[in-house]
């Protein structure tokens, strides 16, 4: 197979995370208008505790698959037999995820409050397991996540504008944001088949996958309870204003960091390749790597901390000026996310033992 440009997928995926960006300026700033700070704080809240939830349907195993299937790329046989497997465990864990759900929204909590609103949130769990992007990630098929990425944000501005007209209307603002998303999940899934044919297995071998897994699990549940703690507390120990005022902030920093690691998330299927058969690439290939994010991450921080203000009344309005102090503290963020990230990546790779039973 011929081996694709990482400087290409590097750009790829940048216009992929900067569309990402490019369509939230457009439509947050008209939610966070029409909804207000009490209603945004609402859909925040119940997209956080979603996204503790996705943490164990996902288990590490988009990274997993994604390093794993990088290396038997070429072999469609048993690409076929490992992508099944993975399929399968990753639908037993979503199975799993549903039943934890159900069973928090029925304990007497502050949950009760948001029970509807997370039941509609949590449709994305499942869109997002059988939207299966790991394949795509393995053969490095960027131009194709690309395109669906901006398919689904087309799809989602055109229905906000459409239906979201008044504050009562978060709850459709929360569906529009899952709908957009699963509606392009699915054509994923059929889509796949161009690589191979997804089915359920009787002998997902979990005991084989299992273990880094789990490694790369945690790492993911650290850094989402660094990320996502903060929102959980404020919206149970504080009022749904607080958790929209801090939301905008959260919202800022989300992006500028989701296109910094852009670079990084194109690297590493060739990054997984190279520690298992050339260290000299991969070691060069590391370096530049460090070097470029490094070159990012240090006028992103400073602009951020200049412009706050600016940019918090930009996203959100009048309403949401007193976001700017959060969004300074959250920009030195950014140094210890983005590195911490490229490291763990090195260490996993330099420390797995390349052995799939399939």
């Amino acid at each position: 197979m011929k081996e694709k440009s990482i400087k290409l997928n590097a750009i790829i995926n940048s216009i992929k995370v900067a569309m990402s960006i490019i369509f939230p300026i457009i439509t947050f700033p008209y939610a966070s208008r029409v909804l207000g700070a009490d209603n945004i704080g609402k859909v925040q809240f119940g997209a956080s505790i979603i996204e503790y939830l996705s943490l164990i349907a996902a288990l590490g195993i988009s990274t997993y698959a994604t390093r794993e299937g990088a290396i038997i790329r070429n072999d469609k046989e048993k690409l076929q037999k490992f992508a099944s497997q993975i399929f399968t465990i990753n639908i037993i864990t979503t199975a799993i995820t549903y039943i934890i759900m159900v069973f928090m929204l029925l304990l007497p909590t502050k949950l009760e409050n948001y029970r509807y609103l997370i039941l509609i949130q949590s449709l994305s769990i499942l869109f997002t397991t059988i939207g299966v992007d790991w394949i795509y990630n393995i053969y490095e098929d960027y131009a194709y996540i690309t395109k669906k990425s901006i398919i689904t944000h087309i799809i989602s501005m055109a229905l906000l504008f459409l239906f979201v007209r008044k504050s009562e209307d978060y709850y459709i603002y929360a569906l529009i944001s899952v709908i957009a998303g699963g509606s392009v999940n699915i054509f994923n899934f059929i889509h796949a088949k161009k690589y191979c044919k997804l089915k359920l297995t009787k002998k997902p071998h979990i005991k084989e996958h299992i273990k880094s897994m789990f490694i790369l699990f945690s790492n993911t549940l650290a850094i989402k309870i660094y990320v996502n703690s903060d929102v959980i507390i404020l919206g149970m120990m504080t009022s749904d204003l607080n958790v929209g005022l801090y939301a905008v902030s959260v919202k800022v920093y989300s992006i500028i960091k989701q296109m910094i690691n852009a670079v990084t998330s194109a690297t590493l299927p060739r990054m997984s390749l190279y520690a298992n058969e050339n260290k000299e690439k991969y070691n060069r290939l590391l370096e530049t790597l460090i070097k470029s994010i490094i070159t990012l991450i240090i006028p992103a921080i400073f602009g951020i901390i200049i412009l706050s203000k600016q940019i918090v009344l930009l996203i959100g309005g009048g309403q949401y000026a007193d976001a700017a102090t959060s969004l300074q503290i959250l920009s030195i963020a950014l140094a210890f996310s983005t590195i911490g990230n490229i490291l763990i990546n090195r260490n996993f790779n330099s420390k797995q033992k390349r052995k799939t039973s399939i």
